[in-house]
């Protein structure tokens, strides 16, 4: 990335998620991301479920039929990756990098930590863990399924199950699972017409997948699910736990504290 691209970005990080510290303050320990892991870590452990099993199965049959879509959409997104296309998928090709995303949202929420904005701090804090997650995960799917890449040119349904070879880490699409994941807890910590406009970033992030012949359709899709799932999930059990413990440091408050009067 260019200093000049590096610069929008620095930017555009700024505005957008230095700027909402400005109007609100609050206030509450530091010691809540420790119950936000916490919970996180029961959560997984109570998440599987016949039900579960029953989504993912359903998910993984639904994307192996779309992918006799696949070569067309391949097709058809790389003959228009020219002109001003090819510029905002270029863009926001670099958001779904994790060598620069989990570095850029570590440091957001450190200058979150600066501010008193505890919304602003839960939703930083939530986007990077949600980026490492949802990593983790595809770093495990990747190496199981072994899907070979487009520009391999054996089709979008060559397998080389349980190998470490990057020719074959097609699925999921690791650079689309981290924009999701970055970007979508920001939407539920702030939900407006702008924060869902922000979602322009990681939908670009997934077709520039595609038109540099890195990822089939399919491999950006599970790659959005996995990314904007985690990000999703965790910004609404942290918001749940916050809330919790808002409630119990409330209740603490409102005990009455009894008074022994000594006679002398």
């Amino acid at each position: 990335m260019n200093s000049a691209m590096w610069n929008r970005t620095l930017v555009f990080l700024l505005v957008v998620f230095l700027v909402p510290s400005l109007f609100f303050t609050e206030s509450m320990g530091s010691d809540r991301f420790g119950e936000y892991v916490s919970q996180d870590f029961q959560n997984v452990g109570s998440s599987f479920s016949g039900a579960t099993l029953a989504y993912t199965v359903g998910t993984l049959v639904g994307l192996y039929l779309l992918t006799y879509a696949d070569e067309n959409v391949l097709e058809s997104v790389q003959s228009g990756y020219t002109g001003w296309r090819k510029t905002y998928l270029d863009i926001a090709n670099e958001f779904g990098e994790p060598t620069y995303v989990i570095p850029a949202s570590a440091g957001i929420f450190g200058i979150s930590m600066l501010t008193e904005n505890n919304t602003f701090q839960d939703a930083a804090f939530t986007s990077f863990e949600a980026v490492v997650l949802s990593g983790a995960v595809v770093l495990v799917c990747k190496t199981v399924f072994g899907r070979g890449r487009p520009y391999l040119e054996k089709g979008p349904r060559s397998f080389n199950p349980f190998t470490f070879k990057k020719d074959y880490h097609s699925f999921p699409s690791g650079h689309t699972s981290t924009a999701f994941a970055f970007t979508v807890p920001w939407i539920v910590y702030y939900p407006s017409v702008f924060t869902y406009a922000l979602l322009i970033i990681p939908v670009g992030t997934a077709f520039a997948r595609i038109a540099k012949d890195k990822h089939w359709l399919t491999d950006v899709i599970g790659g959005a699910i996995i990314g904007g799932l985690t990000g999703y999930l965790l910004a609404k059990s942290h918001q749940d736990t916050r809330d919790d413990l808002a409630n119990t440091a409330t209740a603490m408050d409102s005990v009455p504290v009894l008074y022994l009067t000594l006679p002398f």
